[in-house]
């Protein structure tokens, strides 16, 4: 399988076990000794032994349809089978063509959760403790929807996050979460216009 495959599958899987419901499939050994446990199948991707996705896919879809079978029609762990099998087709359905096709989808994604943020600033009421001249006015607010909108390539992006991060820990590209108007200082906001100013500059180049 072509690396690139290979790790996207990979990830898929660490994703699963890491979930705290879709996890119990890493645990789960199937009844049928024929069948290829997680674990198994983990480390025939890590051997390369599966020629495409497909082939791939093919052993966890068992795998999930074997859980499902093993557990009551309607209870709680059916149910959770099925969600299981709705995300893993979800995930090939939408699966990358090549490397840069990924790259634009986590792009986009990635940019699409800080809109979705930064959307969320002006909604929020600010403390009458709050001193205004630290922090961000609107029209600076709509400055930085733009600047996030306007992103392109991956390593500005990694520039974004790591600057918002430095004022804003608690923020994580793939979970969104709730800006607080509070938290954008003009530091930040300073700090964020030199990085879109010179992403700007190589575009000219």
């Amino acid at each position: 399988m072509d690396p690139f495959y290979r790790d996207w599958c990979k990830m898929i899987m660490d994703r699963m076990e890491k979930h705290p419901i879709r996890g119990c499939l890493a645990r789960y050994e199937p009844a049928n000794s024929s069948l290829r446990n997680f674990k198994f199948i983990y480390d025939a991707l890590n051997e390369n032994k599966y020629i495409t996705p497909f082939d791939w896919s093919i052993d966890m879809t068992n795998l999930i349809y074997s859980y499902i079978d093993s557990n009551y029609e309607g209870t709680g762990k059916y149910f959770i089978g099925q969600e299981i099998l709705e995300w893993l087709e979800n995930k090939l359905d939408h699966s990358p063509k090549n490397f840069q096709d990924f790259v634009n989808h986590r792009l986009q994604k990635q940019i699409q959760i800080l809109t979705d943020c930064i959307e969320g600033i002006g909604t929020i009421e600010i403390s009458k403790s709050t001193d205004l001249k630290k922090h961000i006015s609107p029209a600076e607010l709509k400055t930085l929807q733009d600047n996030f909108e306007s992103i392109s390539d991956p390593q500005t992006l990694i520039n974004v996050m790591f600057t918002l991060k430095k004022y804003i820990p608690e923020l994580d590209a793939d979970n969104p979460i709730q800006i607080t108007q509070s938290k954008i200082t003009q530091q930040c906001f300073q700090e964020l216009q030199i990085l879109f100013k010179h992403a700007d500059n190589d575009k000219k180049l």
